[in-house]
């Protein structure tokens, strides 16, 4: 038995349908249903609009943790277009949209990598270009027993891919610098590097390595011996506080460029610090700490967020594991300022935050409050969260971005949550990304903590899509099944839509054989089985007979995905 639910919500009117299973069905699969005269809401997907607040001249790029595809949505949660990665390649962890249509990834794909690499969270080590049509346009490999790229990488405007990676370091150059292995339990360490290379040809055209840029007070026999309160620009190898005595050292997170400074802003997580990087060095420079425009080399031009890091007692300590930082240009004002998540701001609160460096021009150096000798600002200019805090924390990834209308995108990695306010603080829209471990959920599931891991989500123009790209008149959404959906935008597998070109039958099924009508063009693509609750049960091709056996299957609900389709349907056992 089926029914429709129409009511009013802010945004539009919202169009709620449920269908009738038996109870014991229902305590099974643990969705949210509405009959009768209860209002229903959706649980997954988009949860609020405010259609007069909103950027609605742009579209949401995201990509899941556990799967293979990056989506690019509208604010009604209708899937614009999505890239097919091949198989075996999940985040490592970054997808950006040019203004050409073609997307930039990093993942990790063992498929491309010749022997082991490194692995800690984050790991990627293979960028690759697609084109709007899902064309590689070329493929990138930073990864062997040396070196990997991780988390992140920057497109340059003169197209070249500033990329952050891991950078291995053994036990004897360990010693050599310094390093007090009778307090800590390290014996290799993996320390991070900036790799800018031409995408066509692979040449690497400037490098950075942190590991250049030392210094310790533990062993005056060793190198780089110094203070180290003295030395802001040197990186203390002793630091190690926050490391868990595991070999991912700094663990920087993210990497950001300036082409009005030729400036390099990373997050480094471990140490919780935003170092800036003088990019106008050549290599020889940046492995010193003379030359660029800075006459620093590739010292460390400015750190800002954790002055334990560099042993300074007086200034309090203000980042704590903070992720996506970025340069932003404040329109009203012209200065250019530094945006960072910072996920640990309190207890169960995460803040985005501004701050406001003192730079010089003419001397090209960043500003140091003479009393503390750390730098300037003594804290963040401004902050932003959502109306409701705990709907923007998380302990790991996540993003911000200010869009052009002057709200603030946001995205709470480990709740799958992306949500826009305004600058007064106001929510403009908010998405909850509806995969469970990288299957595509029916709509009415509950979500729990990190099962829709999402590093980071940016909105892009909609000018960005090519004129040529077909995009379908009628948009579906990722979650599928009966709605609730906020907007006027079909289910995944509303049987109207033109993208459900097979049916199942008969359904419920009989004699544990699942029958496909599918059109013989589609023989050989693959499927996908899982329980209502996105765990995977099987998998394979379709064939000949178009059948599936289904044997040891108890009765109840599941979900059969065809990739090449794109289509989601309920099965009933």
């Amino acid at each position: 038995m089926f029914f429709l639910l129409e009511i009013l919500g802010r945004g539009g009117p919202i169009r709620c349908s449920s269908f009738f299973m038996p109870v014991t069905v229902l305590m099974t699969v643990g969705l949210s249903f509405c009959v009768n005269d209860i209002i229903c809401q959706p649980t997954i997907g988009t949860l609020f609009l405010d259609e007069e607040y909103v950027d609605s001249d742009a579209y949401t790029l995201f990509y899941p943790n556990h799967q293979t595809q990056v989506y690019l949505i509208d604010n009604c949660g209708g899937l614009i277009h999505r890239w097919q990665l091949p198989e075996n390649s999940f985040p490592g962890s970054k997808a950006v949209l040019d203004s050409l249509g073609n997307i930039y990834v990093a993942m990790s794909n063992p498929d491309f990598v010749d022997g082991p690499s490194f692995g800690a969270g984050g790991s990627g080590g293979v960028m690759e270009k697609y084109d709007w049509d899902g064309n590689l346009q070329w493929r990138h490999t930073i990864a062997d027993s040396l070196k990997r790229q991780h988390h992140d990488f920057e497109v340059m405007p003169n197209g070249n891919i500033l990329a952050l990676a891991w950078r291995r370091h053994s036990l004897e150059e360990l010693l050599a610098n310094g390093f007090d292995t009778l307090s800590h339990f390290q014996r290799t360490l993996w320390s991070d590097a900036l790799i800018e290379f031409n995408p066509e040809d692979g040449e690497v055209v400037w490098q950075w390595n942190a590991w250049d840029h030392l210094i310790q007070d533990f062993d005056s026999t060793a190198l780089n011996f110094g203070v180290i309160s003295e030395s802001l620009g040197r990186i203390d190898i002793n630091y190690v506080d926050f490391t868990f005595d595991r070999p991912d050292w700094l663990h920087s997170n993210s990497v950001a460029y300036s082409e009005e400074r030729d400036q390099v802003v990373i997050s480094v997580r471990n140490f919780h610090e935003l170092w800036v990087i003088d990019h106008s060095t050549t290599t020889a420079e940046a492995a010193t700490n003379s030359g660029g425009k800075s006459g620093r080399g590739g010292d460390i031009m400015y750190r800002w967020g954790n002055p334990d890091a560099y042993q300074d007692s007086l200034s309090p300590k203000i980042l704590n594991y903070q992720h996506d930082a970025s340069w932003y240009k404040d329109q009203e004002s012209g200065e250019t300022k530094l945006l960072v998540y910072n996920n640990w701001y309190a207890p169960n609160t995460s803040l985005g935050q501004l701050i406001s460096p003192v730079f010089d021009t003419v001397t090209q150096a960043y500003q140091i409050n003479p009393v503390t000798n750390s730098y300037l600002p003594d804290t963040y200019s401004q902050s932003f969260t959502h109306p409701d805090t705990i709907k923007g924390f998380s302990t790991a990834g996540s993003s911000i971005q200010i869009l052009d209308n002057g709200n603030i995108l946001m995205c709470a990695a480990r709740q799958g949550r992306i949500f826009e306010v305004t600058p007064d603080g106001e929510l403009a829209w908010e998405y909850l990304i509806p995969f469970r471990n990288g299957f595509a959920l029916p709509q009415g599931s509950e979500l729990a903590l990190s099962d829709n891991f999402n590093f980071e989500a940016r909105k892009f123009p909609k000018s960005y899509v090519p004129k040529s790209a077909v995009v379908p008149e009628v948009l579906v959404t990722i979650e599928f099944g009966e709605e609730p959906s906020y907007c006027e935008v079909v289910s995944d597998v509303e049987e109207e839509s033109s993208y459900n070109n097979f049916s199942i039958s008969p359904n419920p099924i009989l004699d544990q054989v699942l029958h496909l009508e599918i059109a013989d063009h589609y023989l050989s693509s693959d499927y996908k089985i899982t329980d209502i609750n996105g765990e995977f049960i099987l998998s394979g091709s379709i064939n000949e007979t178009k059948s599936i056996h289904l044997d040891n299957l108890i009765s109840g609900v599941y979900v059969i995905y065809i990739e090449n389709l794109g289509v989601r349907k309920f099965v009933l056992l």
